[in-house]
């Protein structure tokens, strides 16, 4: 697994990619060295052998699974680094003026998106290419969900490069932090504050 960043998501990422695949190693790679190798150092510890990269390019070489966590506002993957088979979770960047992956990048992927009104006005990386008719619309397979309850398709081949674009959706967001706080309610935990 290769993680471009360093910060909160990129660990979430790799605790959660590690519940579902068997991650073995990971590299990581940032813009300040320093920072990169302490997250390397304390995600060693925890028990995800990590590697800091000299590189983006080096990190991601010959990963099954890459993901970019970073508010990069030019890109920080290219396309020719992918590895046949890879799959590519981009969550980063999430609005118009930022963009994480390069047009090879998001032309050698099959993709998928978390909601589609939010990936046609916030994600440059895909926006971009769309408009001036280098990708195709119909390389945008589906909204996850579809994939995820069978509506859509999932990887054609092994050889397939795959790619989840997410940008976040508030109203998922409010939606699970109303259910979490029903749940503490109804279950009597927390302190209510006044503001």
């Amino acid at each position: 697994m290769a993680v471009i960043g360093y910060g909160e998501q990129a660990a979430r990422h790799i605790e959660a990619i590690s519940l579902v695949r068997p991650i073995q190693h990971v590299r990581v790679w940032g813009r300040d060295p320093q920072k990169t190798r302490r997250f390397a150092e304390a995600q060693s510890r925890i028990g995800y052998p990590t590697t800091a990269c000299e590189s983006a390019r080096v990190a991601v070489g010959g990963a099954d699974v890459v993901c970019t966590v970073t508010s990069a506002q030019f890109p920080v993957l290219e396309g020719q680094w992918i590895s046949e088979g890879a799959h590519i979770n981009a969550v980063g960047a999430s609005i118009p003026s930022l963009k994480e992956l390069d047009a090879d990048c998001v032309l050698r992927s099959s993709i998928w998106v978390d909601y589609m009104p939010m990936a046609m006005t916030s994600a440059a990386d895909l926006m971009e290419p769309l408009a001036d008719g280098r990708l195709d619309p119909t390389r945008i397979i589906a909204e996850i969900g579809a994939a995820l309850n069978g509506e859509a398709r999932g990887r054609n081949d092994a050889s397939e490069i795959t790619l989840y674009r997410s940008l976040g959706v508030p109203a998922q967001d409010l939606e699970l932090a109303n259910f979490i706080y029903q749940k503490a309610r109804d279950l009597g935990l927390g302190v209510e504050v006044s503001l």
